[in-house]
């Protein structure tokens, strides 16, 4: 009866083992979407949208947003996957386009006015990022 105990508890420690070894250990590693660095400037009723964040809502109901804060001139660098503020870009497809007024930063040039929008704008324009194509000029009217 001892000998039968120990055989069963010899096959669950290598049954354990195997398992161990072979990575069932429940983490997985999430795939990373392919990302375009895209870069272009936002303008509003022909003015540069100053100090705005624009956000590339995905459109078909998945996908990564992707999200931008334009300096003085309306010109930003997207970012999907970036959390320290080095532009990653954005993974292709149809986005429509969502703006938020913000303040200029303290190393704005001086007498830089930020646009003035009043909470989040969902502008109803659709943009697509494609492979290659790295320029986007977003023309809010």
């Amino acid at each position: 009866m001892i000998l039968h105990s120990k055989k069963w508890l010899l096959l669950f420690t290598a049954l354990v083992a195997i398992l161990g070894v072979s990575g069932c250990n429940g983490q997985r590693e999430l795939p990373t979407p392919t990302l375009v660095l895209v870069h272009g400037k936002l303008t509003i009723r022909g003015e540069p949208g100053r100090y705005v964040t624009i956000t590339l809502d995905p459109q078909g109901g998945y996908g990564l947003p992707a999200e931008a804060l334009t300096s003085h001139d309306g010109t930003f660098e997207l970012r999907t996957l970036s959390n320290d503020g080095v532009p990653d870009g954005a993974a292709p497809g149809e986005y429509e386009v969502v703006l938020e007024g913000g303040g200029a930063p303290p190393d704005a040039p001086e007498g830089a006015v930020p646009t003035q929008i009043a909470g989040e704008f969902r502008t109803g324009i659709i943009v697509e990022v494609k492979a290659g194509d790295s320029e986007m000029e977003i023309d809010v009217p």
